[in-house]
Parts: C-alpha cells; sequence; structure tokens
C-alpha cells in the first residue's frame, strides 16, 4: 500500500469517526499533494518520497507557525494546540531524521568524498550532503557539523 493510499484510508476511518483534529490534518495534508501534482514543475509519478516531501514541507511551515505562536505568549491557545497535534501526527509518515553521531558520520564521508580542506569548502560539502540525504538528515546539524570539522 502506497503512502497515499494509507492517508486517504486514515482518511476516511477518521471521518467515519468523527475525528475532527485527524480528519482536518489529513485534509490539509491531501489538499498540498493535490496543488504539488498540480503545479507546472511537477511531472512523473506521485511517488511516497514526493509524498514525503510534500508533507515535511507542510510540517515544517506548521512548526514554524506554532514558533511564533508560542513566542507570542499563545502557548496554551486551540490553534497552537492543533499545530502542535498536527506536527506529531504527520512525524509518523515521515522518515527518521539520523541522530547526531549518524550525522557525524556522513558529514566526515562527504567531506573525504569531495576533498574539502577548509571552510570555504562547506558549500559543496552541505550540496553533496543535501543531494544524497535530503529528508533523512537534519540540515541544521549537518551544518554545525560540517563547521566543526572544516574549522
Amino acid at each position: 500500500m502506497t503512502l497515499l493510499e494509507t492517508i486517504n484510508n486514515r482518511f476516511v476511518q477518521a471521518r467515519r469517526d468523527r475525528n475532527k483534529d485527524v480528519a482536518d490534518c489529513l485534509k490539509m495534508v491531501k489538499s498540498r499533494i493535490s496543488l504539488y501534482k498540480a503545479s507546472p514543475s511537477f511531472s512523473g509519478e506521485l511517488t511516497d518520497e514526493v509524498v514525503q516531501q510534500v508533507i515535511a514541507s507542510y510540517v515544517k511551515e506548521v512548526r514554524k507557525a506554532l514558533n511564533e505562536i508560542e513566542h507570542g505568549g499563545a502557548q496554551d491557545s486551540d490553534i497552537a494546540r492543533k499545530y502542535r497535534f498536527e506536527v506529531e501526527y504527520l512525524s509518523e509518515f515521515l522518515p527518521s531524521l539520523m541522530d547526531a553521531r549518524e550525522t557525524e558520520d556522513v558529514v566526515r564521508k562527504v567531506i573525504a568524498e569531495v576533498g574539502a580542506l577548509t571552510r570555504r569548502d562547506k558549500g559543496k560539502v552541505m550540496s553533496a550532503i543535501m543531494r544524497k540525504y535530503k529528508g533523512r538528515i537534519d540540515p541544521k546539524l549537518a551544518t554545525e557539523v560540517c563547521d566543526s570539522l572544516l574549522s
């Protein structure tokens, strides 16, 4: 079963169960997937990886909005609760990110592959990392590790 089929099945089940939080969350994801599929930049098939990219993009937006809400002092608001639920629920559909040790191993490996020696080579290293490990590695952590290894 594809990821999109799983999302559709869960959406139908949430509607049957009258679980408004899950149904609203999945409805938004389905909408984002439809918009992405209809965009002129999309061509090809709607694979699990593409669906995960759309979900990751949405989760990133929700996290940013949640951060702004919390900094504004509305941690206990309904929208903050809704956003926390969505981030938690949708994280199940995303691949888990590498931990710090795995990230360091990957960065060391890529530094050796591209022959990076100084901080000037950071762009080449990060570009190679994101090409190979996008969605599986935390870019912020990889940047920090890259900075420490190249300094």
